[in-house]
């Protein structure tokens, strides 16, 4: 308990500051996931009223925020709250998991090195699926792998993390793998599939789900970090070092006990997660918030009974462990004065143009932080990534399909039915020569890439 809440400290910390909880950079995918379920909760549904490349969990769950007549910057800002201490009970559930399989040195060791993430920390302070993916999972896990498996909860946290995100599925496998009997692991897989199938059919028949959460993904371009390499330094090397170290340890660890289920399923998951990873066409540092989970499972118990089979006192590995928080925990304070002022510019822009039928936004934040919900495209860059590969193009990155006649055409529409775009880099990256010239020649600028029709 007392890891878990320095970890909220950590996370929360940044929010104390003059400028506030939306003083912390705000990312593109939060916009998208706020808005996203503030027009669904609305009956603005995604797959049939706007593209949404992710399946409908995160929507749904953000509901007890955005369902509410609020200012959509106070919805932003509450969730971002409720993260936080959502990153810190997924540290004390990890920490009570693993003491239930590896004692209390395993974790220490879990806990301080998932609290001190530095990508789980940041994911963990914005509306991201990484913080609601890995609670689901942990209950997943603690259910399925206590003394007696509680099948029906393990299958109801199962289903939602499909329902989250499709990495899900990896915990599945894994669970199937290090399963008692070849009949548990059947029932947990149908039970769960059931689960998420009475969440996702109703979008199903919206017409769009597996196109655009399923497909998408498969024929994406390149993009984020491309080559392979540089994800591995990214992952094991550049600020996760320690965590990295402590991982390969903890894999011997597993190795050494595998005949346990937990141990089996621990290490079957990193193994799929680091391989999903490099096989995605597309990856961003915020992924390892996911992985993060990962390797503080296999760590935790693996080091856990490790240390156990030496049968030395624990209080003196217990605070060698808590020194693994200090490196993770260096490189996010280092980052705390991190700021964009140019977001509160433009959002303080969109507040006093002119009132507009019509609001869209390249990054569906600027308009969250004006206090306006988009009008237009919700994802911008999933919709026009999803129209230049449609009809089976390929592109080497996403840059290149920006640029293709065929990402445009529905931009254009949306374009036409605006009366307030804000722009960024963003619609500066993905607009191309002809749509830029007929915006410019509809459009003209207030301020700081806002733009309202002439």
């Amino acid at each position: 308990m007392l890891i878990a809440a320095g970890a909220w400290v950590l996370r929360a910390s940044v929010f104390f500051r003059v400028d506030g909880v939306l003083g912390w950079p705000v990312d593109y995918d939060e916009g998208v996931y706020v808005a996203a379920s503030a027009l669904t909760w609305r009956g603005v549904l995604p797959y049939r009223d706007f593209v949404f490349v992710h399946p409908p969990g995160v929507p749904l769950l953000l509901g007890l925020f955005t369902a509410w007549p609020l200012p959509p910057s106070q919805m932003l800002a509450g969730i971002r709250i409720a993260m936080t201490l959502v990153g810190a009970l997924n540290v004390l559930l990890l920490g009570l998991l693993v003491r239930r399989h590896a004692g209390i040195v395993g974790a220490v060791i879990a806990a301080v090195l998932y609290a001190s993430y530095p990508e789980a920390v940041y994911a963990e302070r914005g509306a991201f699926l990484e913080p609601l993916l890995n609670l689901a999972c942990l209950a997943f896990v603690a259910s399925w792998t206590a003394d007696r498996p509680r099948l029906r909860l393990a299958a109801l946290a199962g289903g939602w993390m499909l329902i989250i995100k499709s990495w899900g599925v990896l915990w599945l496998v894994g669970a199937i793998a290090g399963a008692r009997s070849r009949s548990d692991a059947l029932r947990l897989l149908g039970l769960s599939a059931a689960v998420a199938a009475v969440v996702l059919l109703p979008f199903l028949f919206l017409g769009g789900l597996i196109d655009q959460a399923l497909l998408f993904h498969l024929g994406r371009p390149p993009d984020g970090t491309p080559d392979r390499w540089p994800r591995l330094l990214v992952m094991f090397f550049e600020s996760n070092r320690v965590t990295a170290a402590v991982t390969l340890a903890g894999l011997l660890g597993l190795l050494v006990h595998r005949q346990r289920p937990i141990a089996r399923m621990a290490a079957l998951v990193l193994g799929l997660v680091i391989a999903a990873f490099l096989a995605s066409s597309a990856w961003w540092s915020q992924y390892d918030a996911h992985l993060a989970l990962a390797q503080a499972l296999v760590a935790g118990i693996g080091c856990g009974l490790l240390w156990e089979r030496t049968q030395l006192r624990s209080v003196y590995a217990v605070a060698v462990a808590l020194l693994l928080a200090i490196p993770g925990t260096r490189a996010v304070i280092g980052r705390r004065h991190d700021r964009d002022p140019a977001q509160s510019i433009r959002a303080a822009a969109v507040r006093e143009a002119p009132p507009a039928p019509t609001a869209c936004a390249f990054e569906a934040f600027d308009l969250l932080l004006g206090d306006r919900l988009p009008s237009g495209p919700v994802d911008p860059y999933g919709q026009m990534l999803l129209d230049a590969t449609r009809d089976g193009a390929r592109y080497p990155s996403a840059t290149e399909a920006f640029q293709s006649e065929a990402s445009q055409r529905t931009l254009r529409t949306q374009l036409a039915g605006c009366g307030l775009v804000v722009v960024g880099w963003r619609g500066d990256w993905q607009m191309n020569v002809r749509t830029r010239s007929e915006f410019d020649g509809n459009f003209s600028l207030v301020r700081d890439s806002v733009f309202l029709r002439k």
